[in-house]
């Protein structure tokens, strides 16, 4: 995890992966503490990221110092939204929006995989898989040469015309190659980076970043494509 600096005001953190700049991507836009941040530099050997306030959306779907969420914890957020009831006192406020979330998120069973179209070449998947599987399957959909791809905890998002197109595209993804994106310097960051030869240091930071357990859990999962 990196640390983001505004000025001397520690805004939280971010995971490396959240860096990575895909073919259309300018610098990295974050959205931590209720605002988006636009990433002026990255001290990698010090973990730090330093932002400058920026307009528009960020990729980080948390506020404050918020960590990404396993795999676990998203299942277990996708069991309340399918109907359990959550473990812990809720307020009617809370119980409002959660009646909201579990209607807009109707499609979501807990057994199959959504893939929901809607409407506007814009396709949205529904692993709930926590964020490294969710990097990891946005960046393995881009590689047949769908558009990029957005990701947060729960879900991922492509520029596709159809959900056709993305089903074919989940089939054909290894879950013991697919990998989140990461920024190109990041080997600067590991312990004795410089030690190692380039090869042994990129084959390190896919070992610590890949999921292939929860990836593979996913893609058993049988496809329902919903338009939404």
């Amino acid at each position: 995890m990196l640390t983001v600096h505004h000025g001397t005001a520690e805004l939280g953190t971010v995971h490396p992966a959240n860096l990575a700049r895909s073919r259309e991507d300018g610098a990295p836009v974050l959205l931590l503490g209720g605002r988006s941040w636009e990433v002026v530099e990255v001290d990698w050997p010090r973990r730090r990221v330093f932002v400058t306030p920026a307009k528009g959306g960020g990729r980080s779907r948390w506020l404050g110092g918020g960590r990404t969420l396993s795999a676990r914890v998203c299942h277990a957020a996708e069991r309340i939204v399918t109907g359990a009831t959550p473990g812990c006192a809720t307020s009617r406020r809370a119980e409002a929006r959660l009646a909201e979330v579990r209607e807009r998120l109707a499609f979501v069973d807990g057994r199959s995989l959504p893939i929901v179209a809607d409407g506007d070449d814009q396709v949205r998947v529904w692993p709930f898989a926590g964020g490294l599987a969710s990097a990891s399957l946005a960046r393995a959909l881009t590689l047949p040469g769908l558009a990029s791809a957005q990701w947060d905890e729960f879900s991922l998002s492509v520029r596709a015309r159809s959900t056709d197109t993305v089903a074919r595209a989940i089939a054909t993804i290894n879950p013991a190659d697919a990998r989140p994106s990461l920024p190109k310097n990041m080997s600067t960051a590991l312990k004795f980076g410089a030690c190692l030869p380039n090869s042994l240091a990129t084959a390190v930071l896919r070992a610590r970043t890949a999921v292939p357990a929860a990836v593979a859990k996913i893609l058993s999962r049988p496809i329902r494509q919903v338009r939404s």
